[in-house]
C-alpha cells in the first residue's frame, strides 16, 4: 500500500486496515480442511481445523484469551497465551499431540525440533519464487542433517495489503512469532526423514475488510465451562 506524498519527501503514516481475514488450507495425506483468522485492530477470532471438533479462540485485550466450544456451547478463559500467527502455525492450532487432534502427529516431534528446541536450525532463502493465492513469495528451507525438513514460501510485507504491525499484538503469543521471519509465510510444508511430505498449509485467501463485531464476542447462548479441559 503506497502513501501519497504532498509537498514533502516523507511518506504519510500508513492507515491500518479496519479488519482482515486470512483463510488457509491444511492438507495431510488425502485429508484437507480450512482454518481462518479474523482480525479487527487488537481483537481476533481464530478457528483451527487441526482439532476435531475445530478449536475457536477469541482474543480481546480487555478480557484476554477465550476458547469457545461450539459443540457444547461453552466458553472458558484460557489466559493470554497459546496462539501463533498464521502459516508458521496458523493461529489457534493446538499441539498436534493433544487429545482430539484431527491429524495424529508424526510431525509433532519434528515441529518441536524445528521451532521449540534451541538452537533452531537456520531458515535459508532460495532463489525459487512462487505465487500463492495471487501473491508472490520466496521459498525458504530449514534442514535437519542433510535433508530439508521444513519449507516456507514467504511474502515480503510490501507485496501484501497488511503489514507486520497489523499482527504485532499476536506475535508474542506463539512459538513462531511473525517478527522472526522476513515477511508472512503463505505456505508451509513439513517433510519426513525420507523427504516425503507430512503436511502442507497454504493460503487460500487474504481479504481486507470490516469484521462483524459479533464474530469477535462470546455468543449470547454460550455459558462458561465449569471444569478445565481434559488433557492427556
Amino acid at each position: 500500500m503506497l502513501a501519497l506524498v504532498v509537498g514533502c519527501d516523507r511518506a504519510a503514516p500508513r492507515v491500518r486496515p479496519e479488519g482482515f481475514t486470512i483463510v488457509e488450507e491444511l492438507r495431510v495425506g488425502g485429508v484437507a480442511c480450512r482454518s481462518t483468522l479474523e482480525v479487527a485492530g487488537p481483537r481476533m477470532r481464530a478457528a483451527s481445523c487441526r482439532a476435531d471438533p475445530p478449536v475457536v479462540l477469541l482474543l480481546d485485550p480487555a478480557v484476554g484469551l477465550t476458547q469457545l466450544d461450539p459443540v457444547r456451547h461453552e466458553y472458558r478463559r484460557v489466559g493470554t497465551t497459546g496462539v501463533a500467527p498464521p502459516s508458521a502455525a496458523i493461529a489457534a492450532q493446538p499441539d498436534a499431540a493433544a487429545a482430539g487432534a484431527r491429524f495424529a502427529a508424526p510431525q509433532a516431534q519434528l515441529i518441536r525440533q524445528l521451532i521449540h528446541d534451541r538452537p533452531s536450525p537456520p531458515l535459508v532463502p532460495t532463489a525459487e519464487r512462487r505465487q500463492v493465492a495471487g501473491f508472490p513469495c520466496r521459498v525458504h528451507r530449514r534442514a535437519l542433517g542433510a535433508r530439508p525438513r521444513e519449507e516456507l514460501c514467504i511474502a515480503a510485507w510490501a507485496d501484501l495489503p497488511i503489514r507486520a504491525d497489523d499482527l504485532a499484538g499476536f506475535a508474542a503469543l506463539g512459538p513462531a512469532a511473525a517478527s522472526d521471519l522476513p515477511g508472512l509465510p503463505l505456505s508451509s510444508a513439513l517433510y519426513d526423514d525420507a523427504g516425503a511430505e507430512l503436511e502442507r498449509t497454504e493460503l487460500v485467501e487474504l481479504r481486507v475488510g470490516s469484521i462483524d463485531p459479533a464474530r469477535l464476542t462470546i455468543p449470547a447462548d454460550f455459558h462458561e465451562a465449569s471444569t478445565p479441559p481434559a488433557r492427556e
